[in-house]
């Protein structure tokens, strides 16, 4: 394998991962209220965590269809907290597709205001423009978007089920090839680029995968030309939380990007792959149940 270096992401994750802890707290705490009743669980401050997404994921839009407006509340804090549940694999589904298009065109911040309602655009611009900024950090509005970039390059996305997260060892079958989740190594593989023939153990970069890592991996066989582009491909971000090797399971395809209960597969190896696997790579790095700098 080789050397990697890159930079620690800081700036907005912190501002948001504090904003989401409290905007999440609000929530929990108020829904712990309400299911007092509710049966227990093995872990009842994940199952907290559960009920403030889920309630989250209904207010969030729900604000803008029943207010002619965004708020700061909503579609600043409450976006933030979302965006960095999603990034720890809680499923945020849709809930942010119409915030994240308003977000994504700054010269409708200011034409906000609700009948009545308070105008303080300074304070708008601050919780919009942080928003937005976790939200690029997180994929979210990147410039390409990815079903566009995929069905160009004649790929396909699917999103599956989570198959386990525990520590083994031995052999591990998974349900999907290659994998996306699963029981696993305890040992996560490293970052980097792998030598052909190198690959390592696949219950070792599931692992990996937890840790919010994305994976691009190519057939065996594949031209040395194209290992090489994406070696490049590897290298335009510094190797942040990537790893590429040639494929160790047998997968049907030429080449396939994966992350934590994702996968991007593409038949043939073509020119138009690179912008899907930038794509996937903008949407799904460190989106994880663990975040492993």
């Amino acid at each position: 394998m080789r050397a990697n270096r890159y930079a620690s992401p800081l700036d907005w994750d912190t501002l948001a991962s504090m904003s989401a802890r409290a905007i999440l707290g609000i929530a929990c705490a108020t829904l712990l209220v309400a299911t007092s009743s509710a049966a227990q669980t093995n872990d009842p401050a994940a199952a907290a965590i559960g009920r403030g997404v889920a309630f989250l994921r209904v207010e969030v839009p729900k604000w803008r269809k029943d207010h002619p407006c965004y708020s700061c509340h909503n579609n600043g804090d409450a976006t933030r907290a979302l965006l960095v549940a999603g990034a720890r694999g809680h499923d945020i589904g849709d809930s942010l597709d119409d915030t994240i298009t308003f977000l994504k065109d700054p010269s409708k911040w200011d034409q906000n205001k609700a009948p009545g309602g308070l105008d303080d655009k300074t304070l708008a611009r601050i919780q919009f423009a942080s928003a937005l900024a976790v939200a690029e950090r997180h994929g979210r509005a990147a410039s390409t978007d990815l079903q566009a970039a995929a069905k160009a390059a004649g790929c396909r996305t699917r999103n599956f089920p989570v198959e386990g997260r525990d520590h083994v060892e031995g052999e591990v079958t998974y349900r999907t090839n290659p994998p996306t989740s699963g029981n696993h190594n305890i040992n996560p593989a490293p970052d980097g680029v792998y030598e052909p023939g190198n690959t390592p153990a696949k219950e070792n970069y599931v692992h990996t995968l937890e840790h919010g890592r994305v994976l691009f991996q190519y057939a065996p066989g594949l031209p040395a030309r194209r290992v090489s582009q994406l070696e490049t491909l590897f290298n335009e971000r510094d190797g942040y939380h990537v790893a590429v090797f040639e494929n160790n399971t047998k997968m049907p395809v030429e080449f396939a990007a994966t992350a934590w209960l994702q996968q991007l597969t593409c038949p043939k190896f073509n020119d138009r792959v690179f912008d899907a696997a930038r794509a996937f790579r903008a949407r799904y790095t460190d989106k994880a149940p663990e975040f492993i700098p």
